[in-house]
């Protein structure tokens, strides 16, 4: 398992990839990745991202839990539903 340093240099690297995304830091990415999943789910999430590869468990792992949760939070009707709520709200 990685180190909390490991992660932090992953997050880089990947806001690295988002770069020209508004205000895509390593601790944005590092906070919003948080929000959502375990410490372990967000390490494999960031090896994926960055290109490293990934043993059988975190690959099925990945398969079968964390594909489905990013796949829900990508869903554009889920982006909506939650501005409408915001606006609603005003969270």
């Amino acid at each position: 398992m990685n180190n909390n340093g490991d992660i932090i240099e992953q997050s880089k690297k990947l806001a690295q990839l988002l770069r020209g995304s508004e205000g895509m830091t390593p601790e944005r990415v590092d906070t919003l990745l948080s929000t959502f999943f375990t410490p372990r789910q967000k390490e494999i999430i960031l090896k994926r991202a960055v290109g490293e590869s990934l043993n059988r468990f975190e690959t099925n792992y990945y398969s079968t839990v964390i594909k489905k949760r990013l796949s829900a939070l990508a869903d554009p009707m889920v982006h909506k539903f939650t501005e409408i709520y915001y606006l609603l709200n005003k969270v």
